[in-house]
């Protein structure tokens, strides 16, 4: 029908929209528009996934916190045993025991952190005075699923059994997430 027409009619556009330097118009290169433009498959090297990841965690690590916002990192059993990292995002001022969301970040299940995900987190924390849980999950493809879903679900169950000791209320838990975080957290759900 139409829509068939009109969408073969964009992706024409889009491709004659690619300048000298093989961007198009919107930014895109034109490896990242071919899944979109049912080109071809975009095929990420390890070698460029390690070097993103690391260039993500040097600014989550150099990332200020927003005035009246406290970060802390604390680590938490993951799955199988395995010992992880974990953000705990605050208003300076709170009342203990405090609500907490347990906010799962995003990034394609292969990218860590990123301070966008940081700024939100510390956001979610002043407005909804709660305390904000990011645990940094392991990313494929190095540690493929169900690894990253298990490990989100055992920072769940962290959470709530130390929720004493982390002052959380046990009674208001949000499980959050955006992206590949939006996933884990629609399973973690169904699993709790």
């Amino acid at each position: 029908g139409a829509s068939l027409r009109g969408s073969r009619r964009t992706g024409a556009a889009l491709r004659r929209a690619r300048g000298p330097e093989g961007v198009t118009d919107y930014g895109y290169s034109p490896e990242l528009a071919a899944p979109v433009l049912g080109l071809g498959r975009v095929r990420f090297r390890r070698w460029w996934i390690a070097i993103a990841g690391l260039v993500i965690r040097l600014q989550a690590r150099t990332f200020r916190a927003p005035a009246g916002v406290v970060f802390r990192r604390v680590h938490f059993p993951g799955y199988q045993g395995a010992r992880l990292p974990a953000w705990i995002v605050e208003p300076a001022e709170l009342e203990d025991p405090a609500p907490c969301i347990l906010y799962f970040h995003g990034g394609a299940f292969i990218f860590p952190v990123h301070t966008m995900m940081l700024r939100n987190a510390a956001r979610y924390a002043r407005e909804l005075g709660a305390r904000v849980i990011i645990p940094e999950y392991r990313l494929a493809p190095r540690h493929p699923f169900p690894v990253p879903v298990e490990d989100c679900y055992a920072a769940l169950a962290w959470a709530a059994r130390e929720s004493a000791s982390l002052d959380l209320d046990r009674n208001r838990f949000l499980v959050l997430g955006e992206s590949a975080g939006g996933c884990i957290a629609a399973a973690v759900t169904l699993m709790a």
